[in-house]
């Protein structure tokens, strides 16, 4: 995709839409990239869009928070988009393009709150996903629907206090992980909007025989040494009454230097409770983390 080219001409088509997927224009693009995930916020789609001799490409039409990106391969389907979502940066440059980020309509629920209280019990977290999708939409329309694919065979109970604020995009990265857990995913649809796939129960992984060795299964590995995430003074705050809970390692303080950091993420309200609490979340975090990889043959 490395020259300008225009809508069906050839078998990548872009188009911006707006949020209520209604088609505004056919785009002229170049070095687009894109990628997928399931079971999390992250698809992205990046790309240049040229402006010059291009009337098409106004702000009317392609303007960051405003309008959305869909990604067609037409060799795969002139309905269903590969990509699509809102754009979050469109910057103008002097060599006559537009560089375009857009993400996957799971960044929108980033952008969504938990108001009231939640309470769940003996349900299925793929349910529990959907729910909240109806609750939020029920407060600001989204152009989005929940497809529930499978069940899941397991059931779990959890409470969500609309105090604490939480984003619906982080209530999903939880409950997804709750039970037997739930994959999901958007897509765009041509006809407008977007649905959320919820596949309850992931398949456990088949376990099998593997030679890990040269000459066997075993290509190549690699150790990464990561200080970013150190800290070994933690501030705990309780979400309920104010009061911080306290961790500290002074000796790795002077190994490392003095690295702090805070968390007002927690439900409990008893200072003891706070301070084991806190000790637990530094102890993983103490020290440069150590991260072995191997890379696997499979055929």
């Amino acid at each position: 995709m490395s020259a300008p080219i225009g809508y069906g001409s050839e078998r990548f088509r872009l188009e911006s839409h707006r949020h209520d997927g209604t088609f505004v224009a056919a785009l002229p693009y170049r070095n687009i990239q894109s990628e997928s995930f399931m079971g999390s916020q992250g698809c992205s789609l990046r790309g240049d869009i040229p402006f010059r001799g291009y009337s098409q490409v106004t702000p009317a039409n392609l303007y960051a928070g405003i309008h959305e990106l869909y990604l067609f391969d037409l060799a795969y389907s002139m309905q269903f988009p590969v990509f699509a979502g809102p754009i979050w940066d469109a910057t103008p440059t002097s060599d006559g393009s537009i560089a375009v980020a857009a993400q996957d309509p799971l960044s929108l629920l980033v952008k969504r709150l938990l108001k009231i209280n939640k309470k769940y019990v003996a349900q299925q977290p793929a349910d529990m996903m959907s729910d909240l999708l109806t609750y939020t939409k029920g407060v600001r329309t989204l152009n989005m629907v929940a497809s529930k694919v499978t069940n899941n065979a397991q059931t779990v109970g959890v409470t969500y206090n609309g105090t604490h604020r939480n984003k619906i995009s982080d209530l999903f990265g939880s409950i997804s992980a709750m039970g037997d857990g739930v994959d999901y995913y958007t897509r765009g649809d041509n006809g407008g909007g977007y649905v959320l796939n919820l596949y309850g129960g992931l398949k456990k992984p088949a376990t099998g025989t593997r030679a890990l060795e040269y000459g066997g299964d075993l290509d190549g590995y690699s150790v990464q040494y990561s200080a970013q995430g150190i800290c070994n003074d933690l501030d705990l705050i309780s979400s309920n009454n104010g009061l911080i809970g306290n961790a500290a390692d002074t000796g790795l303080q002077t190994t490392y230097d003095a690295l702090y950091q805070e968390s007002d993420s927690s439900d409990l309200t008893n200072q003891t409770s706070l301070n084991n609490s806190a000790a637990t979340l530094l102890k993983p975090q103490k020290q440069t983390l150590i991260t072995p990889a191997l890379t696997m043959l499979f055929s």
